[in-house]
């Protein structure tokens, strides 16, 4: 059967991602924002068009999932939806416990820049992971997942830094603040903003490092990407900001597994 548009829903932590992805086309946003209003928001962006697949990948809670599972089901009864199979060959010590949002964006950089990557997704957590391609002929997998590191994103330290501080305020955090905060507020969001900006740079030299990929591309996802915008400037290497790393990462796990 040829390929048509696949419909990818990533529910994270904090929100739902619904993404269509066609042959030929870049990837098309069709909603971002409150898992509840995931479903309608597809419905309604989509029109006539029926997509040819549908898959979900989800971190958030199996209750939640199911809800949105079900509703997907209901929506689009002959396209799924699937759960998709990353294809990689995870060497890490606990395979099962890492989450399929960083193995689906380490898939979708390597369809991206088509080899080696260290991939920095920022959203309710910072993580920084390093992929490689496969090791050569014979090799069935797309691709090696190494490993990396997790760390809290910008709205988990501003919610830690209210609950730890007796008399610290909760703040915005803002990937433009400066370091200098003229007042309790402000130190707040310079304590998130410049440091997370410095965690992201030096994770991508550490776990690059260690990884043994020094030299390879950064792939920048995340709904909170901004923060990581400005520490990866400063780095010699070529950074790929893609909002739809995911949704790549899924679709070509699913043409993948349609095609063996």
């Amino acid at each position: 059967m040829a390929a048509g548009p696949v419909l990818c829903v990533d529910l994270g932590n904090t929100r739902g991602k619904a993404t269509l992805v066609e042959p030929g086309r870049e990837p098309r946003l069709l909603h971002a924002g409150d898992a509840g209003a995931l479903v309608p928001a597809i419905l309604r962006e989509l029109g006539p068009l029926e997509p040819w697949r549908v898959v979900l990948a989800a971190v958030c809670s199996p209750t939640r999932a199911a809800e949105v599972e079900q509703a997907l089901r209901r929506a689009f009864p002959s396209a799924g939806p699937t759960r998709p199979v990353h294809g990689l060959q995870l060497e890490v010590d606990s395979p099962g416990t890492v989450g399929p949002d960083r193995l689906l964006a380490a898939r979708g950089a390597l369809e991206l820049v088509g080899g080696a990557a260290v991939v920095v997704q920022v959203g309710t957590c910072l993580t920084v992971d390093a992929v490689v391609g496969p090791r050569g002929e014979g090799d069935d997998a797309a691709g090696r997942f190494l490993g990396g590191a997790i760390a809290p994103g910008p709205g988990l330290l501003a919610e830690a830094l209210e609950r730890g501080g007796a008399r610290l305020p909760r703040v915005e955090p803002d990937p433009e603040a400066p370091a200098l905060g003229r007042d309790t507020p402000r130190a707040l969001q310079a304590g998130i903003g410049v440091g997370l900006r410095g965690a992201v740079r030096e994770l991508v030299l550490e776990v690059g490092r260690e990884a043994g990929v020094v030299d390879a591309p950064v792939v920048l996802t995340g709904g909170a990407c901004a923060f990581a915008r400005t520490g990866l400037a400063s780095l010699e290497r070529t950074v790929y900001e893609d909002a739809h790393a995911v949704a790549r990462g899924m679709a070509a796990a699913l043409l993948r597994g349609e095609a063996s």
